[in-house]
This record gives C-alpha cells, sequence and structure tokens, in this order.
C-alpha cells in the first residue's frame, strides 16, 4: 500500500501545517469570492449577501476572517452605498501615483515650494499651450 505524500511512517491523519495552510488559504479564497460577487448585486441584495458573509465569517476558526467580518460589519453601510453609486478608489489611485512620480521628478530641489510645484503640474491636469 503506497503511502499518501507527506505522511511520515504512514502515519493517516496526522495533520500537518502545510496542509493546514492548505485549507486555510482555499478557505480564504472562498471568502475572497463570495465578497467579490457582492459589487454585482442591486443594493439591498448586496446588504443581505454581506450579513450573511458576516455571518459565515464569524463562525469559521480563522481569527483574521473574525477581524474582518467586524470591520464589515462597521463599515456595513457605507460598504453598500458604495456598491449602489458605484464608486472605487481608482481615481484616487491614480492621483496618488500621479503625485508620487511627481516627488520622484522633484528629488533633489531645495525649497519645498518647488516640489509643491512640480506635484501641481503633473497631477493638476494644467494643459500649457506653446506658441512657436
Amino acid at each position: 500500500m503506497a503511502e499518501e505524500p507527506g505522511e511520515p511512517d504512514g502515519k493517516a491523519g496526522t495533520e500537518f501545517p502545510v496542509r493546514q495552510a492548505d485549507i486555510k488559504t482555499a478557505k480564504a479564497y472562498q471568502f475572497n469570492l463570495a465578497i467579490q460577487r457582492t459589487w454585482e448585486l442591486p443594493p439591498q441584495a448586496a446588504r443581505r449577501c454581506l450579513r450573511k458573509w458576516i455571518a459565515w465569517a464569524e463562525r469559521c476558526n480563522m481569527p483574521e476572517m473574525t477581524k474582518l467580518a467586524k470591520s464589515v460589519r462597521e463599515h456595513l453601510n457605507g460598504i453598500v452605498e458604495s456598491v449602489r453609486q458605484r464608486v472605487t478608489s481608482g481615481y484616487a489611485e491614480g492621483l496618488n501615483n500621479k503625485i508620487r512620480t511627481a516627488f520622484r521628478y522633484a528629488y533633489g530641489f531645495k525649497a519645498k515650494e518647488c516640489r509643491d510645484t512640480m506635484i501641481y503640474l503633473v497631477a493638476g491636469g494644467l494643459s500649457l499651450l506653446i506658441q512657436c
């Protein structure tokens, strides 16, 4: 009889941290997929789905998910409102990226005002017309 991979001396039923980590990873991925589906639902259905997700996450034996469930419960109204408005953080993240780029361009400038001017030029959306 062939031994199952990862089990010492044919002792079946011995749990290893790697095996437990794989199970937790798969379970966390299921939580991720379930919460992602709420963005496709109408607001009231999303609220019901999130409440079920919170109950599911609180019952699991993963402290990270329990902590996340508490956070989702505290911000439930805001999350449902963002589902209703179809608002994402993409604009803010894009603006933050432009500001970070401006900081790289402004490296070496002595004055803070020069750095701030660079940020306004890069992230301000100015279109400067140059006449030749």
